[in-house]
Parts: structure tokens; sequence; C-alpha cells
């Protein structure tokens, strides 16, 4: 699999290659030569990345047990998660956008983590879905995740390209670190049901971004509450 940027999160077809939105953050990332991430690995130029599957955050089934005691597992439906919400909850089947499961048992403070996550995680996904503007985005996130999805929204906004179809997450892990200020957020993002459009409505989605993606997210606390500062992807389909 090529290199993804983490361009456009979430802009989704990691160009996030979301390294995404690494995620939205993926379907408008691209593979580019001038990523700022590198698959499996952490984000250059960025914060430091905790190692997918390590115990800040693990991608795929069951969650890790990080410092903030993560979660025993993870559930879908109404009637999984705790604070921050339900699987249902924090979806919106307006923009498409899907939230899987999340894990159960989160504290206070690990519900805020999911919530400002999640809250990134579909800005980032609309913003490339309607193009209308990078607002919400910037409301949500911060440093090296901020820059390359504004970097990655532009160069698509530039050549007419936008993402259709739908997008979906799985939350495993949500850890908070001893710091008390950094948080990571593990996923296994669906790219597999997303495409990138041209203006004249030609699909120019990279094969190699239509699978699953383990990803990991660093957030940080800023005044009252938490913003999506880096990323860094998985292997593909090994989530």
């Amino acid at each position: 699999m090529s290199q993804v940027s983490q361009d456009v999160r979430r802009a989704r077809f990691s160009d996030r290659g979301r390294c995404v939105a690494v995620g939205l953050t993926a379907l408008m990332m691209v593979a580019s030569s001038e990523s700022g991430c590198s698959v499996g690995g952490g984000v250059s130029g960025g914060s430091t990345v905790p190692a997918l599957g390590g115990s800040s955050a693990s991608a795929g089934a069951g969650a890790s047990g990080g410092s903030g005691g993560g979660s025993a597992g993870a559930s879908g439906g109404a009637s999984a998660g705790g604070a921050g919400g339900t699987a249902d909850s924090l979806s919106d089947p307006e923009a498409e956008y899907a939230v899987v499961s999340v894990p159960e048992g989160l504290d206070a403070t690990q519900g805020e983590v999911l919530s400002a996550f999640v809250a990134y995680d579909r800005a980032s996904w609309t913003a490339v879905r309607d193009m209308d503007g990078t607002s919400e985005v910037e409301a949500t996130a911060t440093g090296q995740e901020l820059a390359s999805f504004t970097k990655g929204y532009k160069d698509h906004e530039a050549k007419g390209q936008h993402v259709e179809g739908s997008s979906s997450v799985e939350v495993s892990a949500v850890d908070l670190l001893p710091d008390g200020v950094t948080a990571s957020v593990g996923v296994c993002n669906d790219q597999t049901k997303g495409a990138l459009v041209s203006a004249t409505g030609e699909d120019q989605t990279p094969e190699d971004v239509r699978h699953r993606f383990p990803i990991a997210y660093t957030l940080v606390r800023q005044g009252s509450g938490w913003k999506v500062a880096s990323s860094s992807q998985g292997e593909a389909d090994q989530c």
C-alpha cells in the first residue's frame, strides 16, 4: 500500500492516505509523495502519535487498557457506551456518517475525549463531502492534524474534487495519558463505501484506499475542551 498523507482527514481518503484523518478523515487524503505521515508509524513534523496496539490506543477488536482505564470492550447500538454518548447518538444519518461501536464503561473525562474525537471525525467527513468550508474542522482540530487537513482540503478544492458515499468508524479505545492533557483514541476506519469524485462525476478513488484502516489519534486539552492534534494510520485491513 502506498503512503498516505494527512492532508485531509479523515479529509477522508487518506491523501488522510487519513494518514488520515489519518481518518476522513480519509477519503480525500489520497496518497502523496509529500505525505505528512507514514503507514504504521508516527506523523512527521508533528506530535508523536501513540503506536497502534500500544498501551495508549489500539485499533481492532477489543480495547487497550491505557492509563485512563480504556474499555473492556466495544459495543454498538443504542445500549453501547456511557459517558460521551452511544454509537447511535454519535452517528449522523443525514450526513451518512456512522459510529458503529464505542467502548463501554468510560468515565466522564474519557467521554469528553470520545465526543471531541467524533466531532472532528464527523466535521472532517462533512467538510470534504460538502466542500463548503472548514470552520467546523478548525473548531475541533489543532496542530499537525489541522494543518494537514487544511492543505489537503485546498488541494482537492482546487481540483474540483469531493467525496461521496458513506463513512463509518469503530472506536475501540479511549485512553488518558498521565499528564492529564493528552489522550489517545484507537479506531477502525472503513473507507470501502466512499469515493473521491471529480467535478464531472468521475470516480478518481485510488484502489489502495478502499480498505479498513486502524488509526490512532492523539488529542490535547485546550482550554475546557479537547482537540485532535495528530494521527497515525496502520496497515490496510488489520482491523
